[in-house]
């Protein structure tokens, strides 16, 4: 395959300009794209606070870009090359610092002369220059002019994992610890067909080497690797080239540091490649905070949230940790509610000032996580200023490892007055007309936040759903302040202060007119605001509380007997009987729940026999002897009229007794002795019969039905003896005197 300019593989992105981000503040670094696990581009910014989920440029510690050496002349064996300006120095193990049988371990660039080294093999010596041309276009510099560290290997085979260049012992200085640090490195390789480079880079320190990434770099098969055609020799088999980051970072204690970087394959045949700017990389993450929602009532909830983000080359970062101290005031909430999407361990105790986050994960290709904490704050309160901001920064945060320190991060709480609302009432339901009703509304000042003359508690008592069914009674008080009425509507203002409450009182009288549903609220809030319907005052928007009940119109009888008779009544006399009934009550009687009433005749029909006669005025009237029953609707304040006759007559106990009650025919009859005290509606009649007299030369009247006939009177015959007697006694004293 051949090609004369540089093409990226699909999908994948190249390496150009990660120097330009790392060299330093001075370096503009605008274009540089890593690629985050699901394939999204993620944009580099400058290192520092405040870019939460964006990926920061690493900062270089160290870049070797060998051009310390000269373009002309010699090549410059790699262990024969001093920095500049610090002056390191770099080994390489064996067959590696070998440039003239191994055709190893130089220094050049497309300008040098090769001459007597890699066997004078022209193509070996191509090789080298095009490797160091195609990492010229990568790093963008003067392709022919572009100094690097090459190969083309050569000879019997190498043993594996040697070191390919290494810093002279631990020489590249740290500015703190407890950094993460990775490599980065320039590379490029040709002969694919064959053997591959694999470069794996370690720190050194204390004498020990720690590898960075699990893999080695190959840039014959690395999908980062772009295709890239020689300047000098476009016509050259295939290179691949570009930019490579560890995919792994090193903790660090802040001492000085060395670089290894080792060689995994010890083949000969291919394992041709170069490297240019090897980096030591500050990769530690940033560390951010945010309040959401950043204002919050007193008492109420704000979600902390911490924001760890990676470095765009996107290396893992393990065992990073801190502790955030909360300003004085604010505190973990009861419910912590400890969330977000990092893999570390989060220790918040609910009331307390601190959360600390303790083995922090980043895994390789994560551009970011979170972690959550939900915190509150029960100031400001009642007279104090109504808002208070808590300013969480940087100086907060202690026991800090591999992490950048936050900006700041800012939450109000803001005090608030809150009327709680309770309404009463005496009322026995259901009501009835005449009822008297106290009600009774308590406002209580449940904020966090004083009410005040100048922004006064409102209460409003609706009393649109009472005033149909009852009349106030114009005599409402509070226990602070006064309360006004516009019809239909009570109103209370004043001051209340946190935990206060006042008590509004009135009443009512319950009348029998509107739709017998008597329903009112009360409310927080002006008169002319609409009154909410309260069905359930935990679920109301508004503060309010209602108070509801019916009222029954109840139907009552009354009853009225009377008769034409008094104590004149006589054997033989027909007496008429009237029984009205009234209902004085305020609801009507029903043919579903009819009134009834009874005439018990039990003390009349000893003395007198029903004549059968009984007229009604309206509903149902029936007889079982000794009772008339009567039974049907009846409106109130109407009435029905029983009238009847009965005929006296001898033998009974001559007093006649009759009693009228409402209930049904099995009801137990009243006494009925005092109509007014008796539980039972009731009424009576009651008078004496006396025998009819008899009068000489008048007929007697006849015997009373039912009795047997015996010819004159016993009356007659009595009248008769006792003038017979008076005229012997005239007789006996007339002879008297005349003695």
């Amino acid at each position: 395959m051949r090609s004369r300019s540089i093409s990226r593989r699909p999908g994948k992105v190249g390496s150009a300009v990660l120097s330009a981000l790392v060299l330093g503040a001075g370096l503009v670094a605008p274009t540089f794209v890593a690629l985050d696990g699901a394939g999204t581009a993620a944009h580099a910014l400058p290192p520092g606070p405040g870019t939460r989920g964006q990926p920061a440029a690493p900062v270089a510690l160290f870049h070797e870009d060998f051009e310390n050496a000269p373009d002309s002349g010699p090549s410059t064996d790699l262990v024969d090359y001093v920095s500049a300006p610090d002056g390191y120095q770099y080994t390489a193990d064996g067959e590696w610092e070998d440039p003239v049988a191994s055709c190893n371990g130089f220094v050049l660039s497309g300008g040098n002369d090769l001459t007597g080294l890699c066997g004078d093999s022209a193509s070996s010596q191509g090789g080298l220059r095009n490797l160091t041309d195609v990492l010229g276009q990568v790093n963008g510099s003067d392709p022919k002019a572009n100094s690097a560290v090459a190969a083309y290997t050569s000879g019997r085979s190498y043993a594996p994992d040697q070191v390919q260049f290494a810093t002279d012992g631990e020489v590249i200085p740290l500015p703190a610890a407890n950094r993460f640090v990775t490599f980065s490195v320039n590379a490029a390789a040709t002969s694919c067909w064959a053997a591959h480079p694999e470069m794996r880079f370690s720190v050194l320190a204390g004498g020990v080497e720690t590898p960075i990434s699990g893999g080695g770099i190959n840039p014959c098969t690395d999908p980062r690797a772009e295709v890239v055609a020689p300047t000098q020799q476009p016509d050259s088999p295939v290179y691949y080239g570009g930019e490579f980051a560890s995919d792994g970072s090193f903790l660090t204690s802040g001492s000085p540091v060395g670089i290894v970087m080792r060689n995994g394959s010890g083949a000969t045949a291919g394992n041709d490649g170069a490297f240019d700017d090897i980096r030591l990389l500050d990769v530690t993450p940033q560390l951010d905070k945010a309040f959401s929602p950043k204002r919050v009532p007193v008492g109420g909830v704000s979600t902390l949230t911490f924001t760890v983000t990676n470095t765009a080359e996107l290396a893992a970062k393990d065992g990073w940790q801190f502790t955030d101290t909360l300003p004085d005031g604010l505190v973990v909430a009861d419910d912590a509610n400890v969330g977000g999407t990092c893999d570390a361990t989060t220790t918040a105790t609910a009331g307390g000032n601190a959360v600390t986050i303790t083995g922090g994960k980043l895994d390789a290709g994560d551009v970011s996580c979170t972690i959550t904490v939900d915190v509150t704050s029960d100031a400001p309160r009642g007279a104090d200023a109504p808002s208070k901001t808590f300013e969480n920064c940087a100086a907060n945060i202690d026991g800090v490892v591999g992490l950048d320190l936050p900006g700041c991060a800012s939450v109000e709480f803001y005090s608030e007055p809150k009327l709680t609302l309770q309404k009463t009432s005496d009322a026995v339901a259901p009501g009835k007309p005449g009822d008297i009703v106290t009600y009774e509304v308590t406002a209580t000042n449940s904020g966090t936040g004083d009410y005040t003359a100048e922004h006064p508690a409102i209460v409003t008592d609706d009393l649109t759903g009472v005033l149909d069914d009852a009349a106030y009674q114009s005599d409402a008080t509070s226990d602070r302040g006064a309360v006004t009425f516009t019809d239909p509507k009570l109103r209370w203002s004043g001051a209340l202060p946190v935990g206060e409450s006042v008590t509004i009182r009135y009443s009512v009288e319950l009348g029998a007119e509107g739709d017998l549903l008597v329903r009112n609220v009360a409310f927080a809030g002006e008169p002319t605001d609409k009154t909410p319907k309260c069905d359930d005052p935990t679920d109301s928007p508004t503060p309010c509380d209602a108070v509801e009940f019916p009222v029954k119109l109840t139907p009552m009888l009354v009853i009225d007997k009377t008769s034409d008779q008094a104590d004149g009544a006589r054997v033989g006399d027909t007496v008429h009987y009237t029984v009205k009934v009234t209902n004085v009550g305020d609801g009507p009687y029903t043919g579903g729940d009819p009134a009834a009433f009874v005439d018990d005749m039990t003390g009349v029909l000893d003395d007198a026999d029903y004549n059968g006669d009984a007229t009604v005025t309206d509903g149902s009237l029936t007889y079982s002897e000794p009772k008339l029953i009567w039974n049907g609707p009846l409106a109130a304040g109407e009435y029905v009229e029983l009238r009847y006759s009965v005929t006296l007559h001898d033998g009974g106990d001559q007093s006649v007794r009759n009693v009228a009650f409402t209930g049904l025919p099995t009801d137990q009859t009243p006494e009925c002795a005092d109509p007014a005290t008796s539980d039972v509606p009731c009424d009576v009649v009651k008078y004496p019969v006396k025998p009819t007299p008899v009068v000489p030369g008048v007929p007697a009247k006849p015997a009373a039905a039912g009795l047997a006939s015996t010819g004159v009177s016993l009356g007659v015959w009595a009248g008769i003896g006792g003038g017979i007697l008076a005229v012997g006694l005239l007789l006996t004293l007339r002879r008297v005197r005349r003695a």
